[in-house]
Order: structure tokens, then sequence, then C-alpha cells
């Protein structure tokens, strides 16, 4: 049980800890791979806040514009496709029927939510208030992360 619990944090310690616990996890198991540590901060802050990370790759590297013209594009495609069902000989007409009716109903998922655009609607993902920093020279990334954790249990719990 303890392992678990120091395996489940390892990656919140030195760089140090982390090498041991990565080593005796290539004997025990195999690993091969130790993330570095710019990928382990990475991975760590989309786990938490995906949504919010999400969002500002939205608004850096999509337009709106964009988006709609994939969704017209979309959109083309499902008429021009409507059009070749009816046009077909080898389809009977309960067969042609049942696929435009599918496609009619196909939900097309394109780009990203709307709601990414709503910085509103992603603070009410996270609902929680941050607590004052404790960074200092005694303050370790493994006390934030402690912090940090048990803010979004109290968040979820509400």
């Amino acid at each position: 049980m303890l392992w678990r619990i120091v395996a489940a944090l390892s990656e919140h310690l030195s760089t140090a800890f982390r090498s041991t616990i990565h080593e005796f996890s290539r004997e025990i198991d195999g690993t091969e791979r130790q993330l570095e540590l710019g990928r382990l901060c990475l991975t760590q802050a989309n786990k938490h806040f995906g949504m919010a990370l999400g969002a500002l790759f939205v608004q850096q590297h999509f337009s709106s514009q964009s988006k709609a013209k994939v969704q017209e594009l979309v959109e083309d495609i499902k008429h021009s496709l409507d059009l070749r069902l009816q046009e077909l000989d080898w389809m009977d007409e309960t067969t042609k029927e049942a696929a435009r009716a599918k496609l009619q109903h196909m939900m097309v998922m394109t780009g990203y939510p709307d709601f990414l655009l709503k910085p509103e609607l992603i603070d009410l993902e996270y609902g929680f208030e941050m607590a004052p920093p404790t960074a200092g020279p005694k303050c370790s990334f493994l006390q934030e992360s402690s912090s940090l954790l048990s803010m979004t249990r109290n968040s979820h719990s509400k």
C-alpha cells in the first residue's frame, strides 16, 4: 500500500527521486522510458486543466472563420452524398430512405466545442477559488500539488 502511494506521488518529487523510482520500475515491470520534466509538467497541467489549455490553444491557433468553412464543407459533402443516394439504381427505396435518414441525423463535430471560446464557461468547469500561494524556500512542488488536489477534491464534492 505504501509503495503505491510513493509511486503515485513520485512525479511530484525531485529529479533524483523520480530517477530512483524509474530505475525500480524498470527492474520490476520493464518500464523503459521516463518522461522529461517538461513533458511531465505538460502532462500534469493537461490532466488538471485540460479544458483551459484547450481554450488557450484554440484561441491562438484557430479562427471562427476556419471552423465555419469546415462546417460548410461538411454540409456540402452531406448534400452531395444525399443526391448520390437518391440516384443509386442498385439500392432499393427502403434502404435508400434509411441511408438518407441516417445521413440527416449524422452528428458532425468539427474543430472544437463552442464553449471553449467562452471564458465564463471554462471558469465553471473548475469552480474553485485559488488559494493564496505558499511558494517560498520551504515550499515544494509536492506541497503545492497536494494543495491543488485538495482544492479540486473540495470543489467536486460540492
